[in-house]
């Protein structure tokens, strides 16, 4: 209420006094909710296996759900929340599920007796005109499928929660969750439909109660947010299951990247060894014309010590290559990486252009530093000036008439000459001797370029990331099956010869070979032995955002890099050093409620200085209830009554539900990540 005054004052009259005063009602819109403020879970029109999910809406105000109150005996309505999830899947929605649209004023009236319409409080008459949603349900869907007894009404506080912000408490959200799972008909492929329908429980409280009116078979609830989703069934690739599959293939095998087991090879110990070593076969065909075998090796090695970095450079692919004489085959792995180099070098202009930038501007600056160093013998004076300037040339001039002084002049001219150019150094023979000198320390401080950095910045990613095409990663299938993953160690030597290839664009003299040596010193990243993990798997197509972390002997990080995804199912992660254990971790893709695969949720702590830590058994195990027993298999409805009793008797410090806040029942009922833990063998 707002009042005014104004005192009007006269000579003759004295003062006038006059007042008003203006009634506000300040108040927020119950019958709608701003889009903006809310997030849901499964996300509108979405599809997926969410049976074991309980859906869930998040508002941007902590105390939204208390706004109202219940009027419910024994003010046991006090800290109840005035609003609630009801769930329909396709074949309970009352028409085509979507909510009656009216007026407040029509939501209120209606000529059907056998209807409950919940009588709203505080409805001032201009909002008799707003616009509102709502829904109609049978008393038997009702019953079933919202608190309906004050015991239940417990059950409708725990399913909602509150966080605030420490620094902030304006700050923070309101969750409310559904507390019936979306069932599934497993025969049917295409799931099923559901609806969620954010109703308020404002003027139901008999109904909650259970005290229905006579004749009364349907029920009025007003529908301030609705959303819809599919839940299709299992068909054996959740996470828990892809990852159980994992863990099975992995256990007990085989990890390091490399060709199968072959039988008909186990007597011969040469192709043995290469076969450990991680090298496949294939037919060659040579330049001359000849078919013969070779050997191939990608970048991973599959072994625990790895072969030490070759020192020699090459400066063509045919140099790369390595011959066994004994056996009569090449090994044509570095010689690949060096091709492989230059065609992806190649194909990239920007970099072709930048390197080429590079070494010119690297030719002019050792030009203009280091021929024109005083150590080179340099003859610039003119014969005439020596001649003119020589008493030797004096005496000849005043004894020879002219002719006779221009023969002379002439004869030592060209033995000035000759014996000049005898002198001069050969500049070819310069330019070597510069090249082999160790302390060029101007050429190798020299300041960055553009050119240099964008060179740099690629040869890095192809390096350090192992930017190759999964072919020369992994040269036959067999190598990496479905559903399994495979550990290797870098070889250094071979992305050395990558570089190489990567850096001989252009190159036609031994001076432009001297160049690329200068530009690999600075380009190249220091390269080490470091560790890789390849994975093939459904996990990476259906989760993109997997989680890949690698631990060491203490527990700390191995340096895990950034997982790079190479193909639909393919996933690559290196580690900077060699991990203990690797795990596979579902990625957090929001928060959710409900149970694992397995039917079970994981206990949790309450208690203040563990809150959130996993309860363990005796033998160090997670503590596992089994939620799927307190689950109607009738409709999915979860009874909280009976599951909250369940986990007061197994975490240490809930010995009595009165302990039990709505944040705890949540806090069990979040659904974690799976997590798959891979030990690596030595």
């Amino acid at each position: 209420m707002l009042t005014a005054e104004q005192d009007v004052g006269y000579d003759s009259t004295g003062n006038i006094s006059a007042s008003a005063i203006q009634v506000f009602h300040v108040k927020g819109s119950p019958f709608s909710l701003d889009q903006n403020e809310i997030r849901v879970h499964p996300p509108n029109n979405s599809k997926g296996n969410f049976g074991n999910i309980l859906p869930h809406l998040t508002v941007t105000r902590t105390g939204m759900l208390w706004e109202k109150k219940l009027n419910l005996p024994d003010n046991a309505g006090e800290n109840l929340p005035w609003l609630a999830l009801l769930m329909l899947r396709e074949s309970e929605w009352p028409g085509d599920g979507k909510p009656m649209k009216g007026t407040v004023n029509q939501f209120q009236h209606s000529s059907d007796t056998t209807l409950y319409i919940p009588q709203l409080e505080d409805v001032l008459s201009e909002e008799a005109d707003t616009l509102c949603q709502y829904i109609e349900i049978t008393v038997q869907q009702f019953q079933e499928l919202m608190p309906d007894t004050d015991i239940h009404s417990r059950g409708l506080r725990y399913f909602v929660g509150a966080r605030t912000n420490q620094t902030d408490e304006s700050q923070g959200m309101s969750v409310i969750t559904a507390h019936r799972f979306p069932q599934v008909d497993q025969d049917k492929k295409d799931g099923n439909q559901f609806r969620v329908y954010l109703v308020s429980l404002e003027g139901l409280e008999c109904c909650l109660q259970d005290k229905w009116p006579s004749g009364i078979v349907k029920v009025r609830m007003l529908c301030l947010y609705h959303w819809s989703f599919t839940s299709i069934p299992s068909n054996g690739e959740s996470f828990h299951e892809l990852m159980e599959q994992l863990l099975q293939h992995t256990s007990g095998s085989d990890t390091w990247l490399r060709y199968p087991q072959l039988m008909q090879t186990s007597g011969i110990e040469h192709i043995e060894n290469r076969r450990n070593d991680g090298y496949v076969p294939h037919v060659y065909h040579t330049r001359s014309g000849e078919e013969t075998l070779a050997w191939y090796r990608g970048p991973f090695v599959p072994v625990s010590n790895p072969p030490e970095p070759v020192i020699k450079s090459s400066n063509t692919s045919q140099e790369a290559m390595v011959y066994d004489g004994e056996y009569g085959t090449f090994d044509l792995s570095y010689a690949v990486a060096f091709e492989l180099g230059r065609l992806m070098a190649l194909a990239d202009t920007q970099f072709t252009v930048n390197l080429m930038k590079w070494r010119k501007n690297l030719t002019s600056l050792f030009t203009k530093h280091y021929l024109t160093d005083d150590d080179d013998t340099q003859i610039n004076d003119r014969f005439e000036d020596i001649f003119s300037n020589s008493d030797w040339a004096n005496n000849v001039q005043k004894a020879l008439k002219y002719n006779t002084e221009q023969t002379v002049l002439t004869q030592k001219r060209v033995a000035w000459r000759r014996e000049s150019r005898r002198h001069r150094p050969n500049p070819i023979k310069v330019i070597e001797r510069i090249m082999d000198r160790r302390d060029l320390s101007y050429f190798n401080t020299l300041r960055s370029s553009e050119e240099q950095q964008k060179v740099t910045d690629w040869i890095s990613e192809a390096a350090e990331h192992v930017d190759i095409p999964l072919s020369h990663m992994v040269p036959m299938d067999q190598m990496l099956p479905t559903e399994h993953m495979r550990v290797f160690r870098i070889d250094p030597s071979w992305i050395r010869f990558f570089i190489e290839g990567a850096t001989s664009i252009g190159v036609q003299t031994k001076f432009d070979v001297f160049m690329n040596q200068r530009i690999r010193n600075v380009a190249t990243p220091g390269t080490e032995h470091l560790f890789g993990m390849l994975l093939r798997s459904a996990l990476v197509s259906g989760w993109p955002a997997l989680q890949i972390k690698g631990y060491n002997d203490h527990g700390d990080d191995a340096g895990t890099e950034n997982p790079l995804r190479l193909q639909e199912q393919v996933m690559l992660t290196i580690f900077r050093e060699v991990p203990k254990r690797i795990t596979i971790t579902e990625p957090h893709e929001g928060l959710s409620y409900g149970m694992n695969d397995e039917g079970t949720i994981t206990v949790r702590h309450i208690e203040p200085r563990q809150i959130g830590d996993i309860v363990n058994d005796s033998t160090g195990q997670p503590v596992k209830v089994p939620i799927k027993n307190y689950i109607d298999p009738n409709n999915g409805v979860l009874n909280a009554n009976e599951c909250m009793s369940e986990l007061i008797r197994n975490i240490p410090e809930a010995t009595d539900d009165d302990q039990w806040m709505p944040t705890h029942f949540n806090l069990q009922l979040l659904n974690g990540a799976d997590q798959g833990v891979f030990e690596i063998q030595p």
